[in-house]
């Protein structure tokens, strides 16, 4: 076997990309057209229960001018990007990609909202919060008192979502559900509550997400 390295310059085509971004105008076609379409198709065959679609359009809409969302790996960013539409307003999405995506995403989120000038939401599935108690225990540490920092932690607390649903193994008659679904046991609102985080639990209509969105992220330091 014979092994064999390419070297090369990036550095011009890099630039070129740097300089068109730059420069370059927003098109039409650029606005999330589709993901308006995508939201008004679900909304109109929806019953009003805060579903995960629902919960990204509440969180955006709550979302000022120049905040941080910081979005889960697994649905909630794929929600994101079927769901969102396009905001009127500037709002920053960061993410942790990669094999590990899921690890100490309330981490990420706390150090970003230390140092973030206006408030940091992080919209995480059950299993992303049973994955970083540690990083909520911190914030809880780290954030209190504080009233120049404000973290809200929107956890969709499904039983530890549904991605594999969507792909072929979700036919498999006896692989599926045993080694594919990652149901949660945990309460999350009561592990919160035992590290004194400020909790709500909201289970009623996408309105009641909004509302109880609209007061977390006007609160300095740690919401959930």
């Amino acid at each position: 076997h014979r092994a064999r390295t390419m070297v090369a310059n990036a550095e011009p085509w890099l630039g070129d990309i740097a300089r068109r971004v730059a420069t370059e105008e927003p098109k039409a076609e650029d606005t999330d057209d589709e993901g308006d379409a995508a939201w008004e198709e679900k909304k109109a065959t929806d019953d009003g229960a805060p579903w995960s679609g629902a919960i990204v359009r509440a969180v955006l809409d709550r979302c000022p001018e120049g905040a941080l969302l910081h979005v889960a790996s697994s649905m909630p960013i794929r929600d994101l990007d079927a769901f969102s539409g396009a905001p009127n307003r500037r709002i920053h999405v960061a993410a942790n990609r990669g094999a590990n995506g899921i690890d100490g995403l309330v981490a990420t989120s706390l150090g970003e909202a230390l140092v973030w000038p206006g408030p940091v939401v992080a919209l995480v599935g059950d299993l992303a919060l049973a994955h970083d108690l540690g990083g909520l225990a911190a914030a809880r540490q780290l954030l209190d008192h504080r009233r120049d920092v404000s973290l809200t932690v929107v956890v969709i607390d499904n039983g530890g979502g549904a991605i594999f649903d969507a792909l072929p193994i979700a036919r498999h008659p006896t692989a599926h559900e045993p080694h594919f679904i990652a149901r949660q046991r945990l309460d999350s609102a009561r592990v919160a509550r035992g590290l004194d985080v400020e909790t709500q639990v909201v289970e009623g209509s996408r309105q009641a997400v909004s509302d109880a969105l609209a007061k977390a992220v006007e609160t300095p330091g740690l919401q959930l």
